[in-house]
């Protein structure tokens, strides 16, 4: 959502948390909380996305994450 879109509720707007683009041509995501000065990217090619492969996990919310995060992946697990 844009800053300030109006919510149905009476006097309330929706917060808008972060934004992500998306590069098709060279295979990268970017990724931007709206709060933070950073934008972190990741090459979607260096993932093996292989059935079976194990999921990688990052927490965005890692203020000290800039730029090329791509090497910072973890194997983490599936939450549902």
């Amino acid at each position: 959502m844009p800053f300030g879109a109006p919510n149905r509720a009476p006097g309330s707007l929706y917060n808008t948390e972060y934004r992500t683009a998306m590069d098709l041509t060279n295979r990268t995501y970017f990724f931007e909380f709206t709060t933070a000065p950073n934008v972190i990217w990741t090459g979607l090619e260096k993932f093996d996305l292989k059935e079976g492969s194990p999921v990688m996990v990052l927490d965005p919310n890692n203020i000290a994450l800039s730029g090329d995060v791509t090497s910072k992946f973890k194997p983490g697990k599936v939450i549902y």
